[in-house]
């Protein structure tokens, strides 16, 4: 939790986003200029009558029709090139924005809302000098200068300049809901140096901007760490009702009943956010638990997976075998997999099941060991009751020595935040602690074939069992 909120603080995401330009289909030259032009007239009537009714990706279909007159720089392309911002604005796609923008930035001195679109994206990929130019052209006739000063404040954190940063944005207010950026930005600021002070800045957004959806996402996070729930979820619902067709807001509020063990309300809010517009982190999370929690009633083959970085896992989930968790060899193959190993906590959950699958047990120990997730572990308490299992079958003994203390404080953390210990797990936590010599029988499940299987069922871990059994 720590370690996610510390990457909202600073804003900086430390990953450059690779942008592809889109394919433009060629433009019919079957009529006379005459016709054309009539033609072009009637397309950009339509295109604004789409935008004006929120339809901006059908508009996009006809806009881009016109690539040859934009690439041209003719009037009637540079009318064109407009409505490809106003709709890319519309939508919003800040990748595509930006690729307009370093073709043409000259157009975007008429647009400040797409302006700002492609100043946040180099900020949030680190282009400061990019940022410094584009901000250049909208100095001192910015209408949402409040937009701007956040802006302006997050290039100094990108430079390393949090205190200054800090000092800035504390030294101008602004009226009534224009101001709960900064607020908020102070919040993100301070939230590791002074939490106290910063749920303060997120209250008065909050008061500011009540219908604030990531306001509500902040605040429940800093909720869920104090160990409130209740409050947090409160946070959650809030958030989803204001914003019901976010995906980011669908993924952090799954995420929250996952790690309370809710996972009937985890499913609903995953499935209902499946049908585009959605996002790649939303459908790895679906894909995961469609694996090891309970099959989702939705059609795969029937809906094109979001665009996005996750997108090649989204795809290698896809094409695995209904009963494989994993496939090391189709694995090689996927773009960006030795980043996804870090970053994406699903990859290790479905190693560690396919190497227990496979009866690879020291593996297991080992991926256990060293997960890269230990610090915002799914469920610790797993972990746990899975690594002494291992250690019993391999070493004859529950006691884990050096890894004890860490787990056990995971674990701890873990079961405080569910209010939830299956009666397995608190079992073996209770002759894992004492010298209690373990019945025959308990001796004997613990090295049966059924033993992992019923560990994951005991987390309510259904399919994953299910296919353990296999």
């Amino acid at each position: 939790m720590r370690k996610e909120l510390a990457l909202l603080a600073v804003l900086v995401i430390g990953l450059i986003i690779v942008i592809n330009i889109s394919y433009w289909p060629k433009t019919s030259s079957e009529f006379s200029p005459s016709k054309l032009n009539e033609r072009s007239s009637t397309d950009r009537e339509q295109v604004l009558t789409l935008i004006r009714e929120n339809h901006a990706k059908e508009a996009l279909k006809i806009i881009k029709q016109y690539k040859e007159d934009m690439e041209a720089e003719t009037p009637e392309g540079q009318r064109w090139l407009a409505l490809f911002i106003d709709a890319s604005e519309t939508i919003p796609d800040p990748l595509q924005l930006t690729i307009l923008y370093e073709h043409s930035p000259q157009n975007f001195l008429v647009n400040e809302k797409a302006s700002l679109l492609v100043a946040e994206q180099y900020i949030k990929t680190g282009q400061g000098d990019k940022y410094a130019a584009l901000r250049a052209g909208w100095r001192n006739r910015e209408d949402r200068s409040e937009l701007w000063f956040v802006l302006d404040a997050d290039r100094l954190v990108l430079e390393g300049k949090q205190p200054e940063a800090i000092a800035y944005l504390q030294s101008q207010e602004f009226n009534d809901s224009a101001d709960a950026a900064r607020l908020m930005r102070l919040g993100l600021l301070t939230l590791l140096t002074d939490p106290k002070e910063s749920w303060k800045y997120f209250n008065a957004a909050s008061k500011k901007d009540p219908d604030n959806s990531d306001l509500h996402i902040y605040k429940a996070k800093l909720l869920e760490a104090a160990d409130k729930q209740d409050l947090a979820a409160a946070e959650y619902v809030t958030a989803l009702q204001n914003d019901q067709k976010n995906p980011l807001i669908k993924n952090d509020a799954a995420e929250f009943y996952i790690r309370n063990g809710q996972y009937d309300k985890a499913i609903e809010i995953v499935t209902e956010g499946l049908p585009a517009p959605s996002s790649d982190a939303l459908w790895i999370k679906a894909l995961f638990w469609n694996k090891v929690l309970m099959p989702i009633k939705f059609n795969w083959a029937q809906h094109t997976p979001p665009t996005g970085f996750l997108q090649p896992l989204v795809n290698y989930l896809l094409v695995l075998n209904a009963n494989q968790f994993w496939n090391d060899e189709l694995y090689k193959n996927v773009a960006n997999g030795h980043q996804y190993l870090q970053t994406q906590q699903a990859t290790y959950w479905l190693r560690l099941l396919q190497a227990l699958k496979e009866g690879q047990e020291k593996n297991a120990i080992t991926l256990i060991e060293n997960n890269p997730f230990q610090n915002n572990s799914w469920h610790p308490a797993l972990e746990l009751a899975l690594l002494r299992i291992l250690n019993y079958r391999q070493n004859g003994t529950l006691q884990l020595s050096a890894l004890e203390t860490p787990m056990k404080r995971m674990a701890t953390k873990k079961s405080s935040i569910t209010h939830y210990s299956p009666d397995l797990y608190k079992k073996i936590e209770e002759l894992a602690g004492n010298s209690t010599t373990i019945s025959p029988d308990f001796a004997e499940s613990l090295k049966s074939k059924e033993a992992i299987a019923r560990a994951f069922l005991a987390a309510g871990w259904l399919e994953a069992s299910s296919k353990l059994m296999q």
